[in-house]
């Protein structure tokens, strides 16, 4: 049986990208876009991983 991953543990990699990035941010070594444009990304991703899943899921139900 499979179960669901939390969010945190799927996108790990990306959430801890984006922690070093707001540590650049405040220490005025990385621009506030290029931090922007990561946490653009990955709710972009997350959102489109989670609408595949559901569809998924519903093409199962339905089918049984």
């Amino acid at each position: 049986m499979e179960t669901n991953q939390t969010v945190s543990q799927r996108y790990s990699k990306e959430i801890e990208e984006i922690e070093e990035l707001i540590e650049l941010v405040k220490a005025g070594e990385c621009p506030d876009f290029r931090l922007l444009s990561t946490i653009k990304s990955l709710a972009i991703e997350a959102y489109y991983d989670g609408k595949c899943e559901g569809m998924q899921q519903m093409h199962e139900i339905l089918r049984n």
